[in-house]
């Protein structure tokens, strides 16, 4: 297999090509299928038109995250627009391994940063 078509498959495996590939990133946002390990269930209470309501959803589970000020909740704090960028282009380009390491340093350096 070429390049160029090892890309398109880790595209299309990403990203998913509707109806017939489902989109990993929308799994991982949504905490389904082999994703479901990463979430625990909780009941949140949120405000609705001017009503405060319980939500049961599903939480990241805590020795995921690196700030435990935020709660991050599937799909209201962790969305598939989130994880897609565009190019120069207006192309939507998936993350490769030198853009997740730049965010790992950040990440970290932001971390170390808090906990000084």
């Amino acid at each position: 297999m070429k390049v160029l078509q090892q890309q398109k498959e880790l595209h299309t495996f990403y990203y998913g090509d509707p109806p017939n590939k489902v989109s990993h990133a929308d799994l991982l946002c949504k905490g389904l299928s082999e994703y479901s390990s990463l979430y625990k269930e909780v009941t949140y209470q949120t405000i609705k038109d001017g009503e405060q309501i319980d939500i049961d959803g599903l939480k990241l589970c805590p020795e995921l995250i690196l700030d435990y000020t935020i709660p991050y909740y599937a799909e209201v704090n962790i969305v598939s627009s989130d994880m897609k960028s565009t190019n120069w282009s207006g192309k939507i380009t998936f993350a490769n391994p030198k853009t997740l390491l730049s965010w790992a340093r950040q990440a970290a350096q932001d971390f170390r940063r808090a906990d000084a």
